[in-house]
């Protein structure tokens, strides 16, 4: 007798497409057009053949109703499971990168402890895929890659969907070269501007650089490739920036990447509107210098190594004539590389991550009271307290980080060999010091409140420094004045969430708090003074510096501080010092200084024009140093100020709670 063979099932592993949209214009479009790419038969459907797919909506949970109710919704559903992630809590105001990244994020933790067998997708709502595209794709990465990468360029909406809706349905079905061929006569302006072939436009800031030889084959080096897929190499992985700097690099430590570099292996167009961006587009060819003034700004190591790797876009079969234009766009990017700065930025707290979180805290200040548990401010609070942005949030400073938001490193633009060797030009053109010069519009002022604080520092063995905003000069004031001092810092937007037991192991070696102000926020005083009073001994005294980018009126900061000393009445607290003062160099010449020394500084005007702004601008630093004397002589303006220096002590020798 012949034993039976019981036949195993093939397990095909997991792949999730994950999808961040929500309102009624995206979801409509999306399920228009995009979606009916993903269903082209050698897409999707044919990834399905080899992959257990599934597609998740991150969404609102009010837009979910919506979205099944869309015609292709069924289709989908039949192709593959449908899952949704209400991602209400993360829809954010003005910061749609920090929201995308979040959602990317929670859509990727959803699997639990499946998320290092599984693949992800990452997908936009504007993208129009070629067919064939994603079924290649799924053929690669049997060959092991733990992560995929690749580039697209923008083509304008308003052009290029009446040209899809001309060809119906099937033009979904089209591939690669079939889909270019179209794309090609509508590039968006900004994929203009970033052409180096041509010169009659340029884009001031840009992450992408193309090289076109003709109508059918264009090269495009992207400083900011798309993370297409990812199989995560271990759950361990935390987000100090936003999705396209930090994905790839925390999730695939070891390097294998695959890098799609022929538009035959994937192909994506990305639709935007004709007006996207246009305020970042100029007229004039693209210096190189001024390119690489900006890409030094932000730029990181993976980001110069990612300009390396070309994406030849083809309409037609590729012949040796594109060799050429790709050895010359490979040329520049090496040449615009030696004149970069020479310490790319920090993946790990990326300066434009930490900015986008503290405009969003403060944004969420304004519109929901932190008081309440249930507020979204709580909610993103306790996002950004987990596990995941521990690293770029919280180190033994305190929220430092949050409030040092000046680039990482000075902007150096190298023009030879000998001149890399020469002294960085820094931001601040004066350095971090303790006091800019004294030719600096800002001396007085800074010269006042550094004084004052100085005595504070003497008598005191712990200060604690709260801040409503960054406070980038004064932190490097404060550690250059005592480099050995234990400096605490706090952002209040953080501060009213943290619990009573956190707030007490905080303030307990704490004898005086620094509280860093500008006018606006003089309104968040007094909340402020009653929020940590309960946790400060009888001996702690209370210093408030206010220091405006503009003049302030003296009656209307009076008044201000009027209402904030009659909300601190049932408190035994004091005001025991209140010092307004005028700089006169700050009133009078605080935009020409900045205007002329931007265009002093900048590297492309010609060089009689950098040397009439130089000339300009020195003769605002002796301007400025002439308002200081005065300043000093004790020129005052009764109805305008610009720094204030106020002093609170306990009343009492009670001891508080």
């Amino acid at each position: 007798m012949i034993p039976s063979i019981t036949s195993t099932p093939i397990v095909k592993p997991p792949l999730v497409f994950l999808l961040p949209v929500w309102g009624d214009k995206f979801i409509e479009k999306f399920f228009r057009l995009g979606l009916h790419s993903l269903l082209a038969s050698q897409n999707l459907p044919a990834l399905n053949q080899d992959y257990e797919c599934c597609f998740i909506f991150l969404t609102l949970g009010k837009d979910i109703p919506n979205i099944q109710l869309q015609k292709g919704f069924k289709q989908l559903s039949s192709v593959c499971q449908v899952e949704f992630i209400d991602i209400s809590d993360l829809i954010l105001s003005g910061t749609y990168s920090l929201s995308l990244t979040l959602a990317y994020e929670r859509g990727m933790r959803s699997r639990g402890h499946n998320i290092c067998q599984t693949y992800f997708f990452f997908l936009v709502a504007d993208y129009i895929i070629a067919n064939g595209s994603l079924f290649k794709v799924g053929q690669l990465l049997k060959k092991g890659y733990s992560g995929v990468t690749t580039g697209n360029f923008l083509v304008t909406e308003e052009f290029f969907i009446p040209i899809l809706q001309t060809f119906g349905k099937d033009v979904f079905e089209r591939e690669a070269q079939l889909l270019l061929k179209l794309a090609f006569p509508v590039l968006h302006p900004l994929s203009t501007a970033n052409l180096l072939t041509q010169s009659f436009t340029h884009a001031h800031h840009t992450n992408r650089l193309f090289w076109k030889l003709n109508e059918e084959v264009m090269i495009g080096h992207f400083y900011l490739r798309h993370m297409l897929c990812i199989k995560p190499e271990n759950d361990r992985f935390t987000v100090g920036a936003f999705c396209d700097y930090a994905f790839i690099s925390e999730m695939c430590p070891s390097g294998n990447v695959l890098h799609i570099q022929d538009s035959d292996d994937y192909c994506v167009v990305e639709m935007a509107p004709f007006d996207y961006l246009q305020t970042s587009i100029f007229s004039g060819k693209n210096h190189k210098h001024a390119l690489a003034q900006h890409l030094s700004e932000w730029t990181t190591t993976t980001h110069r190594a990612h300009a390396h790797i070309p994406v030849v876009y083809h309409s037609t079969p590729l012949k040796e004539q594109h060799l050429p234009i790709l050895q010359e766009s490979a040329d520049f990017i090496s040449s615009l590389e030696k004149i970069l700065c020479d310490v790319p930025q920090p993946i790990q707290g990326h300066f434009y991550w930490r900015s986008s979180i503290v405009s969003t805290l403060c944004w969420l200040q304004k519109e929901y009271n932190p008081c309440y548990s249930d507020s979204k401010y709580r909610n993103f609070f306790t996002t950004l307290n987990s596990p995941t942005f521990l690293p770029a949030l919280i180190d033994e400073y305190g929220d430092r980080p949050l409030l040092s938001l000046r680039l990482h490193n000075p902007k150096k633009i190298a023009l030879s060999s000998s001149q890399r060797q020469q002294k960085p030009t820094f931001l601040h053109p004066w350095g971090p010091s303790i006091l800019p010069s004294f030719w600096h519009k800002d001396w007085f002022d800074d010269y006042l409140l550094t004084k004052d604080l100085t005595q504070h520092l003497a008598r005191h063995a712990a200060c604690l420094i709260l801040a409503f905003a960054p406070m980038t000069d004064m932190i490097e004031k404060l550690e250059a004045l005592k480099p050995d001092y234990p400096y605490f810092y706090q952002f209040y937007p953080l501060l009213v969430c943290r619990s009573e037991e956190e707030l007490r192991k905080i303030f307990l070696p704490i004898k005086h708090v620094m509280i860093w102000s500008d006018f606006e926020n003089l309104l968040n005083l007094s909340s402020a003074i009653r929020h940590i009073a309960p946790y400060l001994s009888k001996d702690t005294s209370i210093s408030v510096y206010v220091k405006n980018p503009r003049k302030f009126s003296a009656k209307k900061f009076l008044q201000r501080l009027n209402l904030c000393l009659a909300d601190l009445a049932h408190i035994q607290l004091v005001s025991d010092k209140v010092h307004t003062s005028y700089s006169v160099s700050q009133a009078l010449f605080r935009g020409l200084s900045n205007r002329f020394m931007h265009r002093s500084l900048s590297s492309y005007p010609s060089i009689y024009k950098r040397t009439l702004y130089r000339f300009i601008h020195q003769s605002i630093k002796v301007a400025c140093a002439v308002g200081n004397l005065l300043s000093l002589a004790g020129v005052q303006s009764k109805k305008k100020k610009t720094s204030a220096i106020l002093l609170f002590k306990f009343q009492s020798t009670k001891k508080h709670d």
